[in-house]
């Protein structure tokens, strides 16, 4: 009974060994999956934070250019000038001073300037919005003196001026005469508090940490610039010392760029994106605490870990229930298979008794000769029919003597020598051996011998193989190799045979030897380094021995070297053949020489052809940039005067609607709707004209919490109750982030205008792989369009509907091809009118 039971406790041990590997390997699953949750939350908060700190950063920058443009535009103003020139001279004094309230006073209401006023070069004030404003502060009289040196416009940095205890952040434009002499100043004072501050603290989602930062570098500290969403009373007051290097602030002023994991003011762990303002000493800082960001892992966390010990618990209840129903079924087992083995042992000698017969058979039946020898004495076991057949003995000449007293094996193991090798190597091999029959007629065999183990006694098995018809037919091989010689004597070609082993030339026809300048007494006593230039010859070999393996039939524009010294160049065709045991190299040699220098003069045109279109097209690039920033200068240059036109014509309403009827007053609307449109043309303008002009950034990016957010965004709370939205699985991409966020946003805004007047609106996302690619797709049921206007779909300004159908510039489609081109990418379309449109695309 202990010889019984003892498998049994081994097989427990090993079933809890099996339970406790696979208790760690769920263990360890659910880490891994836990860890690759913990990078994917991290990843896509890395792309946020970026898209939105870049996003801020455009914000300003366009704030900036605007201010500069309408400080550029008022400064040239004539009549600005012309009431400024009044005020200088005392003239008119009352009427300059109520024009310049009326016309400066809007753009100020307009625009959040604090306020705007005029400043002569000796520092009094000629004329100002706010009528307390009477004193030029110390700081503004600095800010004039550096004016009137340089003649430009100057944008100071933000300040906290002593006066009014109130931080200021001025633009200071010179007023010339006809003569270019500055007469005057006007400054326009912004108060960050109203655009500014507001513009950098708005976060574009919900979050209770995420904040922006403004800062720059004040000798050994950083100065924050805007009021702290955590902190308050801290614009141009809080400061950090540079030796704080864990915060991302310090970091972003000693010169780091992207995303930074430090400390922050409040010395909370933070994840923040780190990137200067072009054009101003200013830092942009956008920041997300760590504690926020994994957040929603704890969840994940728990539910991992409950999982985990589910399945430890489900995979230990299945092992013990696999354990005891085995149990339970084997002594059945084994008493059945004890039945099968008595059945298969009967069954095996039956199968063991007929291969030994078809063996027997095989033996007889043998068109080789066979012989079976006693592997310890040499003594002949057996020999089958055809062997005694072929040598004419019997067969009691063979059985029980040794294999040298046969008088026909004598010479194959003559001695003890010979057979003891036979017995240590297990095998024995001649070829081309000459037997004689008992009658003396003389024949070739095949012999070959191997030791065998059978029934635990080593046996030797002789193969006797009749080869004497094969080496009639080498023979003839060799006949008919020297009438090939004879023809190769004729043949007009040069023809070289070279032996692959001993790189010896063996063979030379009378076309080669004139070709090399040799005899063909000279050239069969040279190798092949002979015939070849020396700084050739690494090239040459690898030709050589590609040949001989068959991997090659050609070898072209090979160097060869005449016996004068002189060098030509041939393509060889070459062939391995096996002539007298030995592997040689066949080659055809074909003199290339002219050819080679009708291809070198025409090389050198097609450099000279390369070289010119490297030149084209460095002129076409050219031309290029020139026309983008030609384009970006007229749009820009664009929006001033239309802010003056829009300005004016609201002034007219204003102050004169009770003198125009009711006609002139509709002409100034129409006026002053044409000139919104046509600024919302220039903004699209140039929002395409970026595209072309800044450098990619790529990074790997989440698609489908990018469509998910951009969906969001661009929806109203309306819209998201009627659209039936779904968006699937999609990979990540590589690419620019910010860019990638535009091209979502176009074709998303496209699909939800174009389906709105849907009773059921459908939006759908997900993608594919085409051509080793992905493909996204974006497929909506709305109006559609007639694809034989194809072709004007992605063109700048290019519209399919009517503007008073539904609205728009119809540069977005012509923006997004632009970001996929960019990114190597294709984007197209399929549409059915009243059915919907598809677009598609890959970056």
């Amino acid at each position: 009974m202990e010889k019984e039971s003892k498998p049994t406790v081994i097989k427990k041990r090993y079933m809890f060994v099996l339970a406790g590997a696979m208790s760690a390997l769920i263990i360890f699953g659910g880490y891994l999956f836990y860890t690759s949750e913990v990078n994917s939350i991290r990843i896509a908060k890395h792309q946020d934070i970026q898209a939105i700190a870049e996003l801020k950063i455009n914000q300003i920058e366009q704030w900036r250019k605007e201010r500069y443009s309408e400080a550029q535009f008022f400064s040239t103003d004539p009549t600005v000038i012309q009431y400024s020139l009044d005020l200088l001279e005392g003239r008119n004094v009352i009427h300059a001073k109520s024009s310049l309230k009326k016309s400066l006073t809007l753009i100020k209401d307009n625009h959040g300037y604090k306020n705007i006023f005029i400043v002569s070069t000796d520092k009094e004030i000629l004329f100002s919005i706010d009528p307390d404003f009477k004193d030029v502060e110390p700081s503004i009289s600095t800010f004039i003196d550096s004016l009137v040196t340089r003649k430009s416009i100057f944008i100071t940095d933000l300040y906290l001026c002593n006066i009014e205890n109130s931080i200021h952040f001025d633009l200071l434009a010179p007023l010339l005469n006809e003569s270019k002499q500055i007469i005057a100043v006007l400054v326009l004072r912004i108060d960050p508090h109203k655009y500014l501050y507001p513009l950098i603290q708005k976060w574009p989602t919900p979050s209770k940490t995420a904040e922006t930062i403004l800062l720059r570098r004040d000798g050994d500290s950083v100065l924050f610039l805007n009021e702290l969403r955590h902190r308050k009373n801290t614009a141009l007051k809080l400061r950090i010392s540079l030796t704080q290097k864990e915060v991302p602030s310090v970091q972003a002023v000693l010169g780091y760029k992207g995303i930074w994991e430090g400390i922050d003011y409040l010395g909370v762990p933070v994840l923040s994106d780190i990137q200067p303002i072009p054009g101003t000493p200013w830092f942009m800082v956008a920041k997300v605490d760590n504690s926020e960001i994994y957040s929603e892992l704890i969840f994940r966390a728990i539910f991992i870990t409950i999982l985990a010990f589910v399945l430890i618990l489900l995979s230990g209840a299945g092992l013990a229930w696999f354990y005891y129903s085995r149990q339970r079924n084997i002594y059945r087992e084994l008493f059945g298979k004890e039945i099968k083995l008595r059945e298969a042992h009967e069954e095996f000698k039956t199968i063991l008794s007929a291969s030994e017969t078809r063996y027997r058979r095989l033996f007889e039946a043998a068109r080789d000769g066979i012989l079976i020898l006693d592997a310890e004495t040499g003594m002949i076991v057996d020999v089958n029919p055809f062997l005694i057949e072929k040598l004419g003995y019997s067969k009691e000449q063979f059985i029980e003597k040794a294999i040298w007293e046969v008088g026909s094996f004598k010479n194959i193991i003559a001695n003890k020598d010979k057979f003891l090798e036979l017995q240590q190597k297990g095998y024995v091999r001649y070829d081309n051996l000459a037997l004689e029959t008992s009658i003396g007629e003389q024949f070739y065999v095949e012999f070959v011998s191997n030791v065998y183990l059978v029934d635990k006694k080593n046996v030797i098995q002789c193969n006797i193989r009749d080869i004497t018809e094969r080496k009639r037919a080498e023979e003839a091989l060799i006949e008919s190799e020297k009438r090939y010689h004879a023809l190769f004597e004729g043949a007009a070609e040069g023809i070289l045979v070279a032996d692959v082993g001993a790189k010896e030339l063996k063979y030379a026809n009378p076309a080669i030897c004139k070709m090399f300048g040799y005899s063909e007494e000279e050239i069969i006593h040279l190798e092949v380094f002979d015939i070849h230039p020396k700084d050739s010859l690494p090239m040459v070999l690898n030709e050589f021995e590609a040949i001989s393996r068959s991997e090659k039939m050609v070898a072209c524009n090979i160097p060869c070297l005449r016996k004068d010294g002189s060098v030509f160049y041939a393509d060889i065709s070459a062939k391995p053949v096996v002539i007298n045991r030995k592997l040689m190299n066949i080659g055809l040699f074909n003199d290339i020489t002219e050819r080679k220098r009708a291809e070198e003069e025409i090389k050198k045109l097609n450099e000279e052809l390369e070289q010119r279109v490297i030149n084209r097209t460095a002129q076409l690039e050219a031309a290029n940039k020139e026309l983008e920033s030609f384009s970006y200068s007229v749009s820009h240059d664009l929006r001033t005067p239309l802010r003056g036109i829009d300005g004016f014509s609201n002034i007219l309403l204003e102050d004169y609607s009770k003198k125009l009827d009711k006609e002139g007053q509709r002409l100034l609307n129409v006026i002053r709707e044409q000139t919104k449109k046509m600024g919302h043309l220039i903004d699209d303008l140039l929002a395409f004209s970026r595209v072309g002009q800044r450098d990619l950034a790529k990074s790997d990016i989440d698609m489908k919490t990018l469509a998910n957010s951009i969906y969001h965004e661009v929806t109203s709370e309306d819209e998201k109750k009627k659209i039936l939205f779904s968006v699937s699985n999609l990979p990540l991409a590589i690419g620019d982030a910010a860019m990638v966020r535009q091209l979502w946003a176009n074709v998303l805004s496209n699909a939800v205008k174009f389906s709105s007047k849907k009773e059921k609106p459908v939006i759908e996302i997900s993608s594919k792989v085409e051509n080793g690619k992905t493909v996204y797709s974006i497929k909506d049921n709305g109006v559609g369009f007639n694809m034989k206007y194809y072709d004007k779909l992605f063109g700048v300004f290019q519209r399919l509907h009517s503007e008073t159908e539904y609205k728009g510039t119809g540069v977005g489609l012509a923006i997004a091809k632009r970001i996929v081109t960019r990114h190597g990418g294709e984007i197209w379309a399929e549409s059915e009118v009243d059915v919907g449109t598809t677009f598609y695309f890959s970056v």
